[in-house]
């Protein structure tokens, strides 16, 4: 579902039902302004996803007796923050950073900074990323 909700704001929710688990695996929620020559945004996702892997052990003493042991579900969650100044698609300078928390570990997962500057021909831009 994505809303623009005035001229400078959009509002997006992506979720994904699993039939088979009857749950919800994943939810995305996003927000993102605009005013002027100034944007940000944030966005928070979940992923709820099953173990994808099984461990499968056999009673020695009685051969015809087995367990399949599945991993623990992945319970990720996710925060986006993003900033900046400009339009990278139209001349002049625009200037932006992101980074990725990870809320689980509370740690930074990535961070980007890009400065770009356009003129009616070509354009310059320079970024620079960091992934954990």
């Amino acid at each position: 579902m994505h809303l623009r909700t005035t001229r400078h704001t959009d509002l997006e929710w992506d979720f994904y039902y699993d039939t088979v688990a009857k749950k919800y695996t994943s939810s995305n929620l996003f927000f993102d302004a605009r005013k002027g020559p100034f944007f940000g945004g944030v966005s928070y996702a979940l992923l709820n996803a099953p173990g994808r892997f099984f461990t499968e052990t056999i009673d020695t003493n009685n051969n015809d007796q087995q367990t399949l042991v599945g991993s623990p579900p992945s319970n990720f969650k996710q925060m986006r923050v993003l900033g900046g100044f400009g339009d990278p698609n139209r001349p002049g300078l625009a200037l932006a950073a992101n980074a990725g928390l990870d809320i689980n570990l509370g740690t930074i997962q990535y961070a980007a900074v890009q400065a770009t500057y356009n003129w009616n021909c070509c354009g310059l831009s320079v970024e620079y990323r960091k992934y954990e």
